[in-house]
């Protein structure tokens, strides 16, 4: 990613399961990879078990509503998330003005 015309650049993805962002395609760890360096995007690898949360793009925090909410959930371990939300502008929250979304494991059925 630092060398000029550079197409690979090999990497160490440490002992799990790992998934690549773009593609979904799952990666045995515990070993180095030569990963592809496209001009458009950078190489990412989630480990199994994460549970990732995607929104729309924005700027400040009441740009617009943050729903819907995508949870990518990677499979092959166990994983634990809660989702947070408030409304953003205020210290409603203080008082308890706030709601939590846990996710237990990496099956949809858990959330």
């Amino acid at each position: 990613m630092t060398e000029p015309a550079a197409t690979t650049r090999r990497l160490y993805l440490p002992e799990a399961k790992w998934y690549d962002f773009w593609t979904g395609t799952a990666i045995v760890g515990g070993r180095m990879i030569d990963a592809e360096l496209p001009l458009d995007r950078l190489p990412l690898y989630i480990r199994a078990g994460s549970i990732l949360p995607l929104g729309p793009d924005e700027e400040w925090s009441t740009q617009k509503p943050a729903d819907p909410i995508e949870l990518r959930i990677y499979r092959g371990a166990d994983g634990d998330f809660t989702l947070y939300e408030d409304e953003n502008d205020g210290y409603d929250y203080e008082k308890g003005a706030y709601a939590t979304s846990r996710c237990i494991g990496t099956t949809p059925d858990r959330c």
